[in-house]
């Protein structure tokens, strides 16, 4: 395995792993607040965004993003092994 397959497929999981914790993170700051204005207060904080469905957007973004590049990892490790194997 070559060091870009390597580093590609850590940065997509990292990349996945962050994206859920954000969008899980979004969730609870959603569910959690007792009205709107603690709410849309909440979210102005801790994440830049006025609503929780501007981060849930952004969030399914860079999951989309993190498989993206992971199927392109995957493409370029099945490529390189049929290439060392001919």
């Amino acid at each position: 395995m070559s060091c870009f397959t390597r580093i590609g497929r850590n940065t997509a999981y990292a990349l996945l792993g962050l994206s859920l914790l954000c969008a899980f993170l979004g969730l609870v700051v959603a569910f959690g607040t007792p009205d709107i204005a603690a709410h849309e207060a909440a979210f102005a904080k801790s994440f830049g965004t006025p609503t929780s469905g501007e981060r849930i957007d952004s969030t399914l973004l860079l999951v989309f993003a993190a498989l993206l590049l992971g199927v392109s990892i995957e493409i370029s490790a099945k490529l390189s092994n049929q290439k060392a194997n001919t």
